[in-house]
């Protein structure tokens, strides 16, 4: 029992950083005021930005869409028809990948820190992000009502 209630802590914890670090921060203004948005985008990340590198989405029903980041590490990804909450996987060079998490569409940054985060928490639920990300239906990432309530 004591078991369980702590990697229930751990995943709550790790998740909720997760979500503090994912909106990207900058001002309280935004370039689409009172639109929906209908895009995931963000930075990917090792310290150094990852230039030209592939990223990969995959909505909670398992279709993808991919885009190539830029020299600064920056990607937009179209998401409309998908179905939130998106797995993203960033290819490093060398066959490594980084991994992070949305809950709807927005910002999603993906760096070292955001791929131990979803790592730990998918191993807490005895699971692996590379068996999620291969197979989303069956190795579901928190659900946007999870996130939604681990931030509040």
């Amino acid at each position: 029992m004591r078991r369980r209630i702590t990697q229930s802590f751990l995943a709550l914890f790790f998740l909720t950083a997760l979500l503090l670090q994912s909106c990207g921060g900058g001002g309280g203004s935004s370039s689409n005021p009172g639109g929906n948005t209908s895009s995931l985008s963000g930075t990917a990340a090792t310290g150094a930005a990852v230039a030209n590198a592939t990223i990969t989405i995959k909505d909670a029903a398992g279709v993808s869409k991919s885009a190539t980041t830029g020299t600064d590490g920056k990607y937009t990804i179209d998401v409309t028809g998908m179905t939130a909450p998106f797995l993203v996987k960033v290819d490093l060079p060398g066959g490594t990948a980084l991994y992070s998490v949305g809950g709807a569409a927005g910002v999603v940054n993906i760096h070292p820190f955001t791929d131990l985060i979803i790592s730990t928490w998918y191993e807490v639920q005895g699971n692996t992000v590379d068996a999620a990300f291969t197979d989303p239906a069956n190795n579901p990432p928190p659900s946007s009502t999870e996130i939604q309530v681990i931030a509040v």
